[in-house]
């Protein structure tokens, strides 16, 4: 998906790692000087871009258009990001965002007054090994290590507690586990379900709980004992009230392994597919 960049600033400072990046496009810029701002835009996008450059004031009109869904506001734009946010958009500010103190209290406070997120109903993480692909002299069956499923594969609480900016799980609902074959101290797989406080990340109060479960396996059995489960790298689900949202391959989304971000619409029962690679990335560090 391309993302439809609206941006705020004295056009005459422009960074440029943001609109190089592929999946970005900056579609329509808002400025004090328009005579010059054409140039300078060119300067700062991606190649042979299409830019409609308004004058500043009008940010209110400009932020009505539907195709754009992101703001960029550079340097104490607090007034115009408050604009922005009152017509839904979503805002990257710059520092300084504001001006003072009042100002970017009331940023906040419209951030928060009008973002709408869905309600999550529930999340589920899975990462598995093929059988044999962990030798048994690796140190990740080791109980003295603290070997195990879920202290390796910790990746599936990792991406729950990111998807659900969740804290440490209210408690375990349920947990079953297989032993390893080779010390029953060390779990194999472990299958668990967690509750987790929405929204309770860094010692905040959250807003309502949500069950997580996850399954994690080192010794995963193949299909009739040939085929490996290549489609159970690291995925999760998130169920919202409207949507559900896939991630497949998340801990490695590079070109040489596939990944894709699957967002499925309850409503319709239309699927949009997204890939980011991160080779587009280390491309512009580079």
């Amino acid at each position: 998906m391309i993302t439809k960049l609206g941006r705020v600033h004295e056009i005459n400072i422009l960074g440029k790692s943001l609109f190089r990046h592929e999946l970005n496009k900056l579609d329509i810029a808002l400025a004090r000087h328009r005579a010059t701002a054409p140039a300078l835009v060119a300067t700062a996008t991606c190649p042979s871009p299409h830019v409609t450059v308004f004058d500043v004031e009008r940010v209110a009109s400009v932020c009505s258009r539907p195709r754009l869904n992101v703001v960029y506001c550079w340097y104490k734009h607090g007034k115009w990001a408050i604009k922005a946010l009152e017509k839904g958009k979503h805002v990257l500010l710059e520092k300084a965002f504001a001006a003072n103190d009042a100002e970017a209290r009331r940023v906040i406070e419209t951030a928060q007054r009008t973002l709408q997120h869905d309600k999550v109903l529930q999340t589920h993480a899975i990462m598995t090994s093929p059988v044999c692909s962990i030798p048994a002299s690796d140190i990740r069956w080791q109980f003295d290590l603290a070997g195990g499923a879920l202290m390796d594969v910790t990746y599936v609480l990792s991406s729950t507690r990111f998807a659900l900016d969740a804290g440490a799980p209210l408690c375990v609902k349920s947990a079953h586990t297989r032993p390893s074959p080779w010390d029953e101290r060390v779990d194999e797989a472990m299958d668990t379900t967690l509750v987790y406080r929405e929204g309770s990340a860094e010692g905040a109060e959250g807003e309502y709980n949500v069950e997580a479960t996850v399954y994690a396996d080192m010794r995963r059995a193949n299909v009739a004992g040939l085929v490996p489960r290549v489609w159970e790298l690291p995925t999760i689900e998130v169920e919202t009230e409207r949507a559900l949202v896939t991630l497949y391959n998340f801990t490695m989304p590079h070109r040489v392994l596939y990944h894709y971000i699957a967002t499925k619409d309850k409503a319709t029962g239309e699927t949009r597919y997204e890939t980011h690679y991160l080779e587009v990335l280390r491309e512009e560090h580079q």
